[in-house]
């Protein structure tokens, strides 16, 4: 078997992700894995795909697993703009903009209210109601919301005059 086989066995035996064994089964995963090593041997990323699919798997099902490493399949996000890495963060953004849509939807006057709203409706910080699942990305901390490609405090968002609600 090619080398990559016995990496990809290696890291999804590890212990990042042994408390996820009990919730997503690792066999399946591996099973499948050697089919798709094969064929995808020549992309330098088919290897991090492999894992982070079973990784988004154990977020979804509750456990998230940090098994990125700055030497295997590292994530870079812009820290200086206040983005962290998330393996299974949220669809739709919390930005200034949804916040405020969200007051003028249900009429509310906390600028620090958990929900938001998106181009598809209401969406909420687990990305629920976005009607997708949880992505691997940079995100700004709970306490903050985008805005200009930073996170901000929610109180420090300027004021939209023109939004979309839907």
């Amino acid at each position: 078997m090619p080398l990559s086989f016995h990496v990809l066995f290696f890291l999804l035996q590890s212990a990042p992700f042994t408390r996820c064994h009990r919730v997503v089964p690792p066999g399946p995963y591996l099973s499948s894995c050697v089919y798709d090593l094969c064929v995808c041997m020549e992309n330098p990323d088919c290897l991090c795909n492999i894992v982070a699919t079973y990784a988004h798997e154990c977020a979804r099902a509750g456990v998230k697993v940090q098994w990125r490493t700055q030497d295997m399949c590292a994530f870079s996000c812009d820290a200086s703009k206040g983005l962290v890495f998330d393996e299974c963060g949220p669809v739709c953004p919390r930005t200034c903009e949804s916040l405020q849509a969200l007051q003028v939807l249900h009429g509310a006057s906390d600028a620090n209210s958990t929900s938001s709203v998106s181009g598809s409706g209401v969406q909420y910080p687990d990305g629920q109601s976005c009607f997708k699942p949880c992505v691997a990305s940079c995100q700004c901390t709970a306490d903050k919301v985008l805005h200009g490609g930073e996170c901000i405090s929610p109180e420090d968002c300027p004021r939209v005059e023109k939004m979309s609600l839907l």
